[in-house]
């Protein structure tokens, strides 16, 4: 252990003046956002501070459908309900929702370097040299791409007359709910102009009688207690969640679907809240989906088939798009006199975040040392 104190002080305002305490001295490392990064390079001397972040799977995040509103009234939560619980209305987001573009507001250099097509993050669990997410039902979904703006039509055009026979109306007011304590205001006002685009045409706006399809509405809920407030009470219709593993299986990412979770309530919440929003089709993927993951904890003895088994339950829930899957943390880049080569590194979890085994140097390290240090720890790791 080399660092044998660590002070942490808080500041709403780091996002604008942390670069500024970096370069007086006051504090050890930066994050540098996309907003600085272009001036940074630009400058010979501010360049020579900059250093990638590594890339981790410490997080995986993905959009998530709520399927019990518990929003005010004015977002109108019964119509949500209705089409939410649409299956091809879900579909129509999740292939119109564009992973790349909403990347790079925060990593414009790498951003395909993080997106993952599935909830498990690539390369965190390997069985005799094969990848978890190449196994069954979603080698496909990994080998290919969600977003397909052709698509995303047709599956509204379909979509439209069936939130209509349920009883809904246009447009449908989904509430995005963001901290605006970081780029996330960016992304989600990205995202409410991109799908308006997508979806109020007027070939499809044709289809409801002259209205809107969509109404994202983009609320800076801020940090204060966000977690609670938000995914946790079901104040969002659609919301970017993340999901860190505890331990070295797939199984860890089912925990955020399985019954009685708050990331979509789309299991019957009677007992809960003495009300359920679910239609029977949803409560029945819902179920087939526990079914799934349950057959898949049984299997202990043949890691194939576990690992099978897993990758069929996980398959479902994306194909049905009760879930639609985004990436993976790290990327950006940062200016920092820690060494991260030097400490702790695992697929899953918080290992990255321990400080264990790193030194405090005087200089910041460049992207140059930072190449040479992944070619040196890559090599190590291969045993080269």
């Amino acid at each position: 252990i080399h660092i044998t104190a660590i002070e942490q002080t808080y500041n709403a305002d780091s996002s604008a003046v942390a670069p500024q305490l970096y370069l007086a001295g006051e504090i050890d490392g930066v994050d540098v956002d996309a907003d600085l990064l272009t001036a940074w390079q630009a400058d010979p001397e501010l360049a020579q501070q900059l250093a990638p972040t590594r890339v981790t799977s410490d997080y995986s995040y993905f959009y998530t459908f709520n399927f019990e509103p518990r929003f005010d009234a004015e977002y109108e939560p019964e119509n949500w309900a209705k089409a939410v619980n649409v299956e091809n209305f879900r579909q129509a987001i999740k292939a119109g929702l564009n992973r790349q573009l909403l990347y790079q507001v925060a990593y414009p250099n790498n951003y395909n370097e993080l997106i993952e097509n599935t909830v498990s993050p690539s390369a965190s669990y390997v069985h005799d040299g094969k990848d978890y997410v190449t196994y069954g039902d979603l080698a496909p979904i990994t080998a290919g791409d969600s977003f397909d703006e052709a698509a995303a039509v047709e599956y509204m055009k379909k979509a439209i007359p069936e939130i209509q026979a349920a009883g809904g109306h246009f447009p449908v007011i989904i509430l995005v709910q963001y901290n605006g304590g970081t780029e996330w205001g960016s992304r989600c006002t990205l995202l409410q102009q991109t799908m308006h685009n997508l979806f109020n045409t007027d070939e499809l706006k044709a289809l409801t009688g002259g209205n809107d399809v969509i109404q994202i509405e983009i609320n800076n809920f801020g940090s204060q207690g966000f977690l609670a407030g938000t995914r946790r009470a079901g104040n969002y219709c659609l919301q970017e969640c993340n999901w860190g593993a505890d331990y070295s299986d797939p199984e860890t990412w089912t925990d955020p679907f399985t019954e009685d979770n708050s990331y979509t309530f789309a299991y019957d919440t009677t007992a809960k809240y003495g009300v359920n929003t679910k239609t029977a089709e949803t409560l029945a993927l819902q179920a087939e989906y526990q079914a799934l993951v349950d057959a898949a904890k049984l299997e202990t003895s043949d890691m194939d088939a576990r690992y099978e088994a897993f990758a069929k339950a996980e398959a479902y829930y994306i194909n049905h798009a009760m879930v639609i899957p985004y990436g993976i943390t790290g990327g950006g880049y940062q200016a920092s006199k820690l060494n991260t080569f030097e400490g702790q590194f695992a697929t899953y979890g918080q290992a990255t975040s321990r400080y264990k085994g790193q030194w405090i140097y005087e200089t910041s390290m460049s992207e140059d040392m930072y190449y040479a240090q992944l070619e040196a720890w890559n090599n190590t790791v291969n045993g080269n």
